[in-house]
């Protein structure tokens, strides 16, 4: 009972103290249903729901399900589809996604996990995850995301509650988005191609525990991230890029037209996991 008390008291705690980096942040709260279909192959049902702090409005609703199955005792693939639900805007129509009666975007993605994981010692771990993600229709940035993931984690079997906190940060490539118009300081056109590269990066921190003894197969995550975009210094397709390209000819006077601007906030997030067997 102390380590639960301990464990919430440090996220609201967290969360009060953060409330200066939560502006423009998000609240995310999941839940997941993991069904054991036999002993290699389990079926994954997923939602994730998003509220901008700064505005207590929603932000996005997301709900996958995925079928994984297990290689080897430390491997795993998953293969799975989400519907994310947005708020809809002008943007969206020119990207050719038209608004639901509640004025609402539904965007469709399909995606692919490959994780293995390992003991560094007796009580650390590690779990690597490399996601391709594919959405049917181009997005501004990207329409196929590649994304790796490096887990750390501290298990013990016998610890109170299951208490396994870890760290996890993460890596976006872009591909594929809606092709941009690119030009030097003399305003000439250089190449017209998506901003494809590394641009995301995430990093992750939370606690994994069994808050219920009797409920063996129920756990929760809380946990707190951060996402920032980038362009590596030498990139040739960035984004959060001036329209021109160029700030060297505009006077101080003219509004320049960011394409693709930076999407950065930090997330504090609860996720329910509740696991049933055949």
């Amino acid at each position: 009972m102390k380590l639960i008390s301990t464990t919430f008291f440090f996220f609201f705690s967290l969360y009060f103290f953060s409330q200066d980096l939560l502006l423009g942040g998000k609240l995310w709260a999941g839940t997941s249903i993991n069904y054991k279909i036999n002993k290699k192959t389990s079926l994954n049902i997923d939602d994730l729901h998003s509220i901008t702090t700064s505005t207590n409005r929603f932000s996005f609703n997301q709900v996958s399900v995925g079928l994984s199955r297990k290689l080897s005792k430390k491997t795993k693939i998953k293969a799975s589809y989400a519907l994310g639900i947005y708020n809809w805007s002008n943007s969206y129509k020119t990207l050719g996604i038209e608004p639901t009666a509640n004025n609402l975007a539904g965007i469709h993605r399909f995606g692919l996990d490959a994780s293995n994981k390992f003991r560094i010692t007796k009580r650390l771990r590690v779990k690597h995850t490399l996601s391709i993600q594919y959405y049917t229709k181009a997005l501004n940035k990207y329409q196929i995301r590649s994304i790796y993931r490096f887990k750390i984690y501290y298990y013990k079997k016998n610890n109170p509650l299951s208490f396994s906190p870890f760290l996890e940060p993460m890596i976006y490539y872009y591909n594929g988005g809606v092709p941009v118009l690119y030009k030097d300081d003399n305003n000439k056109i250089t190449h017209y191609k998506s901003s494809n590269g590394f641009h995301r990066f995430r990093i992750k921190t939370g606690v994994k525990l069994k808050p219920i003894e009797s409920l063996s197969n129920f756990s929760i995550i809380l946990y707190y991230m951060m996402q920032n975009e980038f362009n590596f210094s030498n990139s040739k397709t960035p984004i959060n890029t001036i329209e021109n390209n160029s700030t060297t000819y505009l006077e101080p006077t003219i509004k320049a037209k960011t394409i693709n601007p930076f999407n950065n906030y930090n997330v504090i997030g609860l996720h329910l996991i509740y696991s049933l067997k055949k």
